[in-house]
């Protein structure tokens, strides 16, 4: 999809393609910023509760910018959870040549 025929509210980065800029949490309580997370009662989040995380990296993938990724999203845990992600066609598309890869290298 080329970036002139997302629709406007799509803003979700690419996999980055250096990690090891990465200060993902794995585990423990994280508050999302406000650009990420504006809605509901608390930006809260416990990483170790599964229902809480697929927030999380739904919201990030949905709302955030490259350097969000980096900061929220695990790659190893994302391999996990991914299927399990209410995501729109247009954020999977960017995350699923990365996925398919990554799972191939995991799998060996």
């Amino acid at each position: 999809m080329k970036d002139n025929e997302r629709s406007s509210w799509w803003r979700s980065s690419s996999p980055p393609a250096d990690w090891s800029r990465s200060r993902a949490p794995r585990h423990g309580a994280i508050a999302l910023p406000l650009h990420l997370y504006w809605s509901g009662p608390s930006s809260e989040f416990n990483l170790e509760e599964p229902a809480e995380l697929r927030v999380v990296y739904s919201t990030v993938l949905r709302e955030g910018s490259d350097e969000d990724v980096r900061e929220w999203i695990h790659p190893t845990t994302l391999l996990d959870v991914r299927d399990s992600l209410w995501l729109p066609a247009a954020v999977h598309e960017a995350w699923d040549e990365w996925i398919a890869i990554h799972r191939v290298h995991a799998a060996v």
